[in-house]
């Protein structure tokens, strides 16, 4: 993970510590500014996301909406810009490749599991778009 997303998901989550919690209430969707916002509640924790997912050449990720998506392509978003607060890592159970797959592009809402990036050998995700990642294993859309 390189270190303005690093960065960026360090200032995230001092500002969430400031922030009123999300509830826990069953059935609950959260979008990735949510779960960024949230992370110290929810990682590790099986919860509902929604998003635009967006898959491409090393890209695999959740936004809040295309408009997020596209506004980090348009500004050519860097590493520490608050756009990547919008996003988080999307990863996928294998028995639902082809559904992640069909739903490049759309708006979907999933049940996964959160979690944080924590490769202390390289440090280095060449699929993420944060540090704070969704581990999808079923999809709606």
């Amino acid at each position: 993970m390189n270190k303005g997303r690093l960065l960026a998901f360090s200032i995230a989550s001092v500002a969430a510590g400031c922030a009123p919690l999300l509830s826990e209430e069953p059935g609950r969707v959260y979008y990735p500014s949510e779960v960024v916002q949230n992370i110290e509640l929810l990682d590790g924790r099986q919860i509902r996301v929604a998003g635009y997912l967006r898959l491409g050449t090393e890209s695999m990720a959740l936004w809040d909406s295309q408009q997020h998506f596209q506004d980090a392509e348009r500004r050519e978003a860097n590493d520490g810009d608050p756009i990547w607060n919008h996003c988080i890592t999307a990863y996928y159970n294998f028995s639902i490749e082809r559904q992640f797959q069909d739903a490049n592009g759309s708006m979907i809402e999933a049940a996964g599991t959160i979690g944080i990036y924590r490769d202390e050998s390289t440090g280095i995700d060449l699929w993420g778009c944060n540090v704070v990642h969704v581990t999808l294993h079923h999809l709606n859309r």
